[in-house]
């Protein structure tokens, strides 16, 4: 389940559940983040950090099923990074997306980064009773 609020901030919730009769849940995770909030009327940011975002997150690592791989960089030098502890039966993690200044005119801050997302998430086993 994933809720979105039209300033692109959003939560969400994924469980994983034994295929039984009564669908016993084994897995949970929670997270909740989203572009900061000093971007949110900003829809060519707001394009860049789903440009990066949607395939960061189909190349998750299989020893680590949680969100997106733990560092990317597109060609236009944007970063992606994914910092976590903790293994598939307890984990926290955050995601950070920063996008570079490349049309700065500032020869001093052109070519740095610059947050323009994050997103905070955790879960774990669930040990059935």
């Amino acid at each position: 389940m994933i809720y979105i609020k039209e300033n692109h901030s959003f939560g969400g919730h994924e469980t994983v559940r034994l295929k039984t009769v009564n669908g016993q849940p084994i897995w949970v995770m929670n997270y909740f983040g989203g572009v900061r909030p000093e971007f949110l009327e900003n829809k060519e940011i707001i394009e860049k950090v789903n440009s990066i975002l949607r395939p960061v997150l189909m190349e998750v690592e299989v020893s680590a099923p949680f969100r997106g791989q733990k560092y990317f960089t597109d060609k236009k030098g944007n970063f992606y990074s994914n910092e976590y502890h903790g293994d598939i039966k307890k984990f926290s993690g955050k995601e950070e997306i920063r996008l570079i200044r490349a049309d700065e005119k500032d020869w001093e801050i052109k070519g740095s980064h610059f947050a323009t997302f994050n997103l905070d998430y955790h879960g774990g086993v669930i040990v059935p009773k």
